[in-house]
């Protein structure tokens, strides 16, 4: 009976990720997970992988599709390069959920993983903000007796505020002014 161990994650990257404001960026291209179970089996049917902001899910994180990973659509198939290889179970309100199925190997999973790009949807960067990574084996006896096992990561997101140009509005249409007249507002309203 294999010994159910429990999985880890690999070659997590240690600097932060430096994202401009509305750019998208792959969280980390090198992060791996390896269930010593799962890799004997040969597949990782049944496990799954959640991302969320540290301290709780945030609508302004959004995680997107980089590479050959196919789109991120809540409720559809998770593809790899053209292949069903689990399903998005959920995708929205700051919370990424991924499940695989058998056609998920070793080789796969680490594609997937390196291919989840990241995107910050807000008006205000925040400047610093973690990402938590959550891999669950997702065992029901096939792994050995002992129940699911999970493994956590972390990946530390820089946002830079994007130079965006000023724009003008609540400007009134017309203001007459007369040469020699006393000091007006011209606008009372306006705000850049």
């Amino acid at each position: 009976m294999p010994a159910n161990t429990a999985p880890e994650f690999d070659d997590v990257r240690a600097d932060p990720l430096e994202v401009a404001e509305g750019g998208v960026a792959a969280l980390d291209p090198g992060i791996s997970v390896l269930d010593a179970d799962l890799a004997a089996i040969g597949n990782y049917a049944g496990s799954t992988l959640t991302l969320r902001r540290h301290g709780g899910a945030d609508a302004e994180d959004q995680f997107v599709a980089t590479g050959g990973l196919g789109a991120l659509l809540a409720g559809g198939p998770l593809y790899l390069g053209g292949a069903t290889v689990g399903t998005v179970l959920a995708n929205g309100g700051g919370s990424l959920v991924l499940g695989f199925n058998a056609a998920a190997t070793q080789t796969v999973i680490d594609e997937v993983l390196r291919s989840i790009g990241y995107r910050f949807a807000g008006f205000a960067a925040p400047g610093t903000l973690q990402i938590d990574w959550n891999f669950d084996d997702g065992n029901t006896g096939a792994q050995g007796a002992g129940g699911a096992k999970s493994t956590q990561a972390q990946t530390l997101v820089h946002l830079t505020a994007a130079n965006d140009a000023p724009a003008w509005s609540g400007v009134a249409a017309r203001t007459v002014y007369s040469y020699g007249s006393a000091p007006m507002a011209l606008d009372t309203s306006v705000h850049v």
